[in-house]
Order: structure tokens, then C-alpha cells, then sequence
């Protein structure tokens, strides 16, 4: 291994000159690897050593000094705390809810807190409900998810104002992930499903990615790896966000017009189903209309009241709860919950079955692949009396007034079919007797239209249980981890801009390693306990916000509050209408339509617009997951744009001072005669170097005379060893400057057939370092400030 000492031998220099160099530059930059150069007097590099292989190792040797110097202060850390700290100083380190309550001030506190947590907890039972539902989920499961990961958050997060449980976007993400993992077999009432089993199916698979997403939470909290959620940008949020707004308030509308249709994702399938549905005869429902239109009314109101009157504020707390009353109570009042009843009187019903002798089995009757081979002896009404049998006995049985009379249709049935069978086993070879079947006369109240209203259905009055076992085997590891990474990419960046937002506002600063362990622990103690994926809600928290909650504690009055409703109060939402969910979800979606953001962009920058834009119409028209990943795409790829493409302005100074300026931006600034200044607004690497050297060729050819348009080659390389440093850079790096970025100096030739001319460039940082005109040094870096 090379050592600095090898390297002060083999560069000809004192080695304590080495070690002062290296503390004060990196490796590269000493070596002259990169553009940017430091403002000192480099050690040049003999022509015979290779710079690549000595930078390399004092590189390496750099990153464990680091490492080692990280490892000591963290040991050091870890000493003073086992020092000082107290059993319940350890325990409020990974608890923070131990340390807000030692010194939780009841008195100032208390009532504000209670009375945040019962506003949130008011509007998270029917939102959690609707949401649920938007995941095609049982209602109970966004209870459940407004009880456990509410009270786990409580005691792991970090924010004090953040309310956690189920959010609308989520809901989206993680519905339209399951429906393709199950190609599109998803029942469209989960709380009566038509497919227990499959519905059985799918809540597994929603605890399963709930679980992948808690554990991505806590490992990217541990590993102090947010920087993650920076590969989606401000805009690729926001327009996804709106598309996925406008999905969500479309697949609700469907519940306001009283029509059954299948679930998609893009708007315009959407469209077309629901056209489709209403143009049916008597699909329409006029009551639905009017009572959702009447709970859009008023929770647009009471928001109204909440925004412009600061007295009223709790009013937007209160929405959801109101009309889910003001609903469950007009349901049982009028009675629409009930299907209209029709008196049906059948008369007794004798079917002929006709016993004929076969001698063939019956996969060549005509089921199976020998459908075309069937013997001429065979009569085929034998099997249309079984059939006509089997139908007319459960006609009888679901005519039934009491279980009585079922069980005589049913054994009236059993025994017309045991008589059906005979005849298709072909076992028995007796004559063409007709055997009747005979049914009863019965009288009974069918339900054959659907009640006037839809309602949600019972909801299960149950603690959540424990669903550990849930966790095996996985249906796609592959699509439901992906789906979990998605999930959790963009919950991080909507719950830590929120947590953020309050803190900010709030004064008190937030520990985002904290806040996502706190979310993963959350999110994994929910998955065991029956929850799907949860967050942070923007809503919930700005009413937490409003309402004055100090602490954490709001969050536990909430899942309080939602247990009482869990063990006593679910009987009572079974009335509850699904036009409420509709609307409840509707007007909830409606604060995450983010067109003045793009309005914002237009203005501002038009390329973040324009991702922005994909984001936005990807979403819509091509559904969340091909939604959100285009719009990752154009964010990276605008990124390259940037860096493989930069701005590069040229400097000129202004009249009367020592500071430069880029000279389309000042018009005053004047660029200095026969000096050509331009700043490079990116890092300069490999891909932009091409850029670089036309954008220098064509200020070159503006700036610098007939010469420089004679120039036929451009070159950009590092300072050679013949050049002098000019003289801004032999100015020391003062103490106070060493984080700034520094002049970069670079050289460029003219080549001509003859001797090459060279200026230097200096490339002025975008971050310029504070001007101080007391010195040269100070002048010169004037000339960087653009």
C-alpha cells in the first residue's frame, strides 16, 4: 500500500510540506485532477509519477482518516452519554415520548392536547373508512389504521403537531398496486365481498406490503438515508399529487350517482364507464345525487367558515363527523337502508325427469372435450330436467319465509336430484318413468331491486387481531416490494414536508432520523395488528395544527377515541350511506389540487414546469404506478439536462467597483478588454466538457477579436506545470473561507498552425464567498460574486 511518505519520496518534497498540504486540500485537487483549484501555492506533480494512482491512495488514505475520525466521535458520544445518562435519559433516547413527559407541562398543555386529539379523532372514523374502501379494503381496516400506527406514532415520533393514519393517495397507490398483482380480480364491495376467499387474498397481500414499507421506513431512518426522497422533486410531487387527486374525486362520483362500475385508474376509463352506467335504464339514482351533492354542500361550507373566520376554525374538524351523523340518522329515519318488499305468491311446480338407461359416462355428453361424440341412445332431456330441477329447488329455497320451509324445498331438491344423477350415471337401466319433483306453495316477500340508498354494511365490532401469520408466503415479492418502495418514497416526502412545516412554524426543530424510525415502527406494529400502510395526514395535521396540540399526546387521544368507536359503537355504522364516503373523500382530496404550483413553475422555470406537466398527465391518463415513474424519469433526465448542459455565462464588471456580474443579467456590466470571464453554472466532468469548449468558441469568437474567430481547435486542461498560477490564485485560503467554493482556473489554447495562446478563465462559483475589498484577495474575489 502507498504511503504518504512513498509519495513525498517519489514527489522530491519535505513530507511534513505533504501532510500540511493534504490537511488542508483533497487529494485530487492537489494533484490538479480536477478544475477547480484552490487559491494556494500547489506542489506540481513531476511529469514520470501517475497522478491518477498517487490521488487515488491519498484518497483512500483520506476516506479512513474520516472514517476513523466519525468512529471516535460517535465512541466519544456514546462514553459521555453512558456518563451522564440516566436509565430514563437511555430510554427517552429511543423512546421520545419518556422525554416530552418528564417535563410535559399538564396544566398549559392538557386541555389543548384533548381537545386536538377529539377534533382529529372526529375526522379520522369516516375519512379512514372512506379511504379504506378507496383501497378496496374492508372500512374496518382504516379504523384499525387510525388506532394502532396513531398510538405507536405517539410514542416513537418525533413531530408534535403530525396526525398519522390512512391518507387518500396512499390508499390510491396501494389499491391500484394489489389490482394488478391480482390482475384485476378485486371485489367492488369489500365489506360484501362476492369472493370471501379472494378478498381474504388481497387483505393479506396490503398487511404484506404495510410490513415491506415499515421496514423501509426504519432502514432508511437508521442508515440516515433521506436524501432518497430527493430524487422526487417539488414538481414530480405536485403533479403527481393532482393527477392522483383527480383520480380519486372521479372514483368517488360513482357512489354519488348510485351506479355499480369496475375499478380503474386513468380518468378517461373512468369516463366512459360511468357513461356507460348511467345510459342503462334505471342505473340512475336521483336520491343519491341530491344526498351527496347535500354532504358536498355542507363540508365545503363548514371549510369555507373554518378558513375565513378564525373563531370557527374547528368546523373543518367537525365535517366528516356531521354528516356521517346527519346520514346514519336520515337512513334510519326514512328506512331507505331497506330494499323495497314484493308480495310473490308461487304456485306448486312439478318437473318430469325422465330416467333413460346410458351407457356412455357423462364427460360425452356434451362436457369435456367429447362434447361432439354423444351416443344417439342418450336422451338429452335427462340432463335438461337435472338442470331445470336444481333450479327450481333454489328458487324454493330462497323463497323460503322461514328456515321450515328451506329445509323441506332442500330436501324436496336433494331428492329430485339424487333422481337427476341416477339418470346421468346411466347405471340404472330402467324404462323412461317420469319421476315429478314436486315444490310447495309457498308465499314470500322477495327483495328484488336494491334499496334506495347503498349503504356501507356491518362493520366488525372487534379489536384488530394479530396477523403475524399474515406475513407468509408472499403472493410477488418483486411487484410488492415495488409497490412498497413507491409507497414509501413519496409518504417520506409528504410526511417530513409537513412535520417540517409545523416545526418551522412552531420554532422547535425537528430530527427527521427520529421521525422516520418513529413511521416505520409505526407502520411494522400496524402490519402485525391488521393495518395497511400509514402516514402522515396533511388534513388530520393542519387540524391538529389549528386545534393547539403542544405534543404526541393528540395523537393518543385520537386512537383512543377511535377504540370506543371500535368496541362500541361499529353497530351503528352499518347504516351508514356510501354516498357520505363519497363526498367525505372528495372534498378531503380537493387541498391536493396543486395547480398554482404549476402556475408557480410557469413563471419561475418553465423546464419544472414541464415535469410538472408529465407528472400530472402520466398520472391521469396512464394510471399511478406509469404515473409516478415517468415522472421520476423526466426529473432525472431533466438533471442530466442540467448538468450535461449548463448555463455558462460570461462575467463583466461593473462601472465604479471590483464586483462582476454576469452580463445578461446586468446590463450595466462591461466585459473587461482583453480578459474573457465566464462562471460555469454546474461541476465540471466529463460530460459537459464538449459543452463547455462551444459555449468558450462562441464568446470567443463575440468577445475576443478577429484572432480568436481565426481559432479553429479549444482545448480545456487542468494548470500545466509552465503556467504561471495567476494571481488569484496565491492568495491563502483565510480560515473563515475554507467551506466556500474557490475561482476555478482552467486553461485555454488557440491553435492555429503555430504557438499556442493561452488566458486563464477564471470560472466564478455560483456561491460566491463574501467580498473584502481590504485586501487583493478580497478583490479578486469580487470578481466571483454573480
Amino acid at each position: 500500500m502507498t504511503t504518504n511518505g512513498d509519495i513525498a519520496t517519489a514527489l522530491d518534497i519535505p513530507y511534513p510540506e505533504l501532510t500540511r498540504a493534504l490537511s488542508v486540500h483533497n487529494p485530487a485537487d492537489f494533484f490538479g485532477l480536477r478544475s477547480s483549484t484552490y487559491r494556494v501555492p500547489l506542489l506540481e506533480t513531476p511529469p514520470d509519477i501517475n497522478r491518477g494512482a498517487c490521488a487515488s491512495a491519498l484518497s483512500l488514505q483520506a476516506l479512513a482518516a474520516e472514517g476513523l475520525e466519525w468512529v471516535g466521535k460517535e465512541v466519544a458520544e456514546v462514553k459521555q452519554m453512558a456518563r451522564d445518562y440516566r436509565p430514563l435519559d437511555w430510554l427517552g433516547h429511543f423512546i421520545p415520548m419518556v422525554r416530552w413527559l418528564r417535563t410535559y407541562p399538564v396544566r398549559e398543555w392538557l386541555l389543548a392536547d384533548i381537545l386536538a386529539g377529539l377534533c382529529v379523532g372526529f375526522m379520522v372514523v369516516p375519512q379512514g373508512m372512506s379511504y379504506a374502501n378507496l383501497a378496496s379494503l374492508p372500512a374496518v381496516f382504516g379504523l384499525y389504521g387510525a388506532f394502532v400506527p396513531n398510538m405507536v406514532y405517539a410514542m416513537f415520533g418525533n413531530s408534535r403537531q403530525l396526525a398519522v393514519g390512512p391518507v387518500a393517495v396512499t390508499s390510491l397507490m396501494l389499491g391500484s398496486g394489489l389490482q394488478s398483482l391480482f390482475n384485476g380480480r378485486v371485489n367492488s364491495d369489500p365489506n360484501n365481498p362476492n369472493d370471501p376467499c379472494l378478498q381474504d387474498s388481497y387483505n393479506r397481500a396490503a398487511v404484506q406490503v404495510a410490513l415491506m414499507a415499515g421496514i423501509l421506513y426504519t432502514t432508511i431512518g437508521i442508515l440516515r438515508m433521506g436524501f432518497l426522497a430527493n430524487f422526487l422533486s417539488r414538481a414530480v410531487i405536485s403533479g403527481f399529487m393532482t393527477g392522483a387527486a383527480a383520480i380519486i374525486a372521479l372514483s368517488q362520483v360513482k357512489y354519488l350517482l348510485g351506479v355499480k362500475v369496475a375499478r380503474h385508474d386513468p380518468v378517461h376509463q373512468q369516463l366512459a364507464d360511468l357513461i356507460d352506467a348511467v345510459k342503462v335504464p334505471g342505473a340512475f339514482n336521483w336520491r343519491e345525487l341530491v344526498m351527496g351533492g347535500t354532504w358536498i354542500a355542507i363540508l365545503l361550507g363548514l371549510r369555507f367558515c373554518a378558513t375565513r373566520f378564525r373563531r370557527f376554525a374547528l368546523l373543518r374538524a367537525l365535517g366528516p363527523i356531521l354528516v356521517t351523523v346527519l346520514g346514519i340518522g336520515i337512513m334510519n329515519a326514512t328506512g331507505w337502508y331497506k330494499a323495497p318488499s314484493t308480495t310473490t305468491t308461487k304456485t306448486t311446480n312439478t318437473t318430469a325427469v325422465h330416467i333413460i338407461p346410458a351407457s356412455l359416462p357423462i364427460t360425452t355428453m356434451g362436457v369435456g372435450r367429447g362434447a361432439g361424440l354423444r351416443p344417439a341412445s342418450l336422451n338429452d332431456s335427462c340432463v335438461v330436467s337435472a338442470v331445470s330441477c336444481l333450479s327450481t329447488t333454489l328458487a324454493c329455497v330462497q323463497g323460503a319465509v322461514n328456515k321450515t320451509v328451506a329445509a323441506q324445498c332442500l330436501t324436496k331438491g336433494l331428492n329430485c336430484t339424487n333422481v337427476s344423477s341416477v339418470c346421468l350415471s346411466g347405471v340404472t337401466p330402467t324404462p323412461a318413468t317420469p319421476t315429478s319433483c314436486p315444490i310447495s306453495t309457498s308465499t314470500k316477500k322477495s327483495s328484488s331491486s336494491a334499496p334506495p340508498i347503498a349503504i356501507l354494511g356491518p362493520v366488525p365490532q372487534s379489536l384488530p387481531q394479530f396477523t403475524g401469520s399474515w406475513f407468509t408466503p408472499l403472493y410477488d415479492l418483486g411487484q410488492q416490494l415495488a409497490l412498497a418502495c413507491v409507497i414509501c418514497l413519496v409518504d417520506i416526502c409528504e410526511s417530513i414536508s409537513i412535520a417540517k412545516a409545523m416545526a418551522h412554524k412552531k420554532r422547535y426543530e425537528l430530527d427527521a432520523t427520529q421521525e422516520l424510525r418513529g413511521l416505520g415502527i409505526a407502520n411494522v406494529m400496524g402490519a402485525l395488528f391488521n393495518c395497511y400502510t400509514t402516514t402522515g395526514s396533511f388534513s388530520r395535521s393542519a387540524v391538529n395544527f389549528a386545534a393547539g396540540a403542544q405534543t404526541p399526546l393528540s395523537c393518543l387521544v385520537s386512537g383512543s377515541l377511535v377504540l370506543i368507536v371500535l368496541t362500541a359503537l361499529t353497530p351503528y355504522l352499518t347504516n351508514m350511506p356510501q354516498n357520505v364516503q363519497g363526498a367525505v373523500v372528495i372534498t378531503g382530496v380537493l387541498g391536493i389540487f396543486e395547480f398554482h404550483e404549476a402556475y408557480f413553475l410557469w413563471n419561475v422555470h418553465k423546464f419544472d414546469f414541464m415535469v410538472w406537466l408529465v407528472a400530472w398527465l402520466c398520472t391521469m391518463f396512464l394510471g399511478v404506478e406509469l404515473g409516478i415513474g415517468f415522472a421520476v424519469m423526466s426529473s432525472v433526465l431533466l438533471l442530466l439536462v442540467h448538468t450535461v448542459f449548463p448555463v455558462v455565462r460570461v462575467m463583466g464588471r461593473l462601472p465604479g467597483t471590483t464586483m462582476y456580474r454576469a452580463i445578461s443579467q446586468y446590463g450595466e456590466a462591461r466585459v473587461v478588454p482583453g480578459v474573457l470571464i465566464v462562471r460555469l453554472d454546474s461541476p465540471l466532468y466529463f460530460a459537459n466538457v464538449n459543452h463547455l469548449k462551444d459555449r468558450i468558441r462562441h464568446f470567443l469568437g463575440k468577445y475576443g477579436g478577429a484572432a480568436a474567430r481565426r481559432s479553429s481547435n479549444v482545448s480545456v486542461t487542468p494548470p500545466q506545470p509552465s503556467t504561471p498560477t495567476p494571481p488569484q490564485a496565491q492568495s491563502k485560503v483565510l480560515p473563515w473561507e475554507s467551506s466556500q467554493v474557490r475561482l476555478n482556473s482552467v486553461r485555454v489554447q488557440t491553435v492555429e498552425g503555430g504557438p499556442s495562446s493561452s488566458a486563464a478563465l477564471p470560472a466564478c462559483a455560483s456561491a460566491p464567498p463574501p467580498v473584502r475589498p481590504s485586501s487583493s484577495a478580497g478583490r479578486a474575489e469580487g470578481a466571483g460574486n454573480g
